[in-house]
């Protein structure tokens, strides 16, 4: 049996999650540079702001040294429409804490899927057996983050710096 740690990707009714280069480093990065506008990168840590040319190359680097990427797209199309993130980028069964994020373009906003992502997530992490506690931490202003991780089974459990620290405390049943 695989456990937690060793999960690759997944997939949900409308999502599909792999590796994120897996297109393709000119794939991502063409759709790295005109999805993360201001609006998409606002509520993000600062290393994840600003214009990304002419360094997208540099940027992918340094974001494959912070944690595990995915690309995150709908399965009947063919544009990426956002990243999900583990933190660590190794995660063994030492591991004692595993922070989970994601971000989306805005074209894929409102419909539901940053929803469908992270429960879709908690439910493969839950399947692949024993792993670390999930965590995540948002900005107190991004409500609509806040939101998902509540609907996803996160609870808030403080404050850490400027950020909220949410932590995932149930296994994640389908409705």
């Amino acid at each position: 049996m695989r456990t937690a740690f060793e999960l690759e990707g997944f997939e949900t009714e409308r999502l599909r999650v792999l590796g994120w280069r897996s297109r393709g480093d000119e794939v991502l990065a063409a759709w790295l540079t005109s999805a993360l506008t201001e609006a998409v990168t606002r509520e993000l840590p600062p290393s994840w702001q600003g214009p990304l040319q002419p360094n997208v190359a540099e940027w992918i680097a340094a974001r494959d040294e912070q944690g595990r990427l995915f690309l995150v797209e709908a399965k009947d199309g063919s544009e990426p429409l956002g990243l999900f993130m583990l933190f660590p980028p190794e995660i063994t069964p030492a591991t004692e804490e595993v922070r989970v994020g994601y971000v989306l373009g805005e074209r894929a906003w409102g419909q539901g899927f940053a929803t469908e992502l992270l429960r879709g997530f908690v439910a493969a992490w839950d399947a692949a057996g024993p792993g670390p506690a999930l965590l995540a931490m948002v900005t107190p202003s991004n409500r609509a983050s806040r939101r998902v991780l509540e609907k996803a089974g996160f609870v808030l459990m403080g404050r850490d710096g400027e950020v909220l620290r949410y932590q995932q405390t149930m296994t994640y049943i389908a409705p």
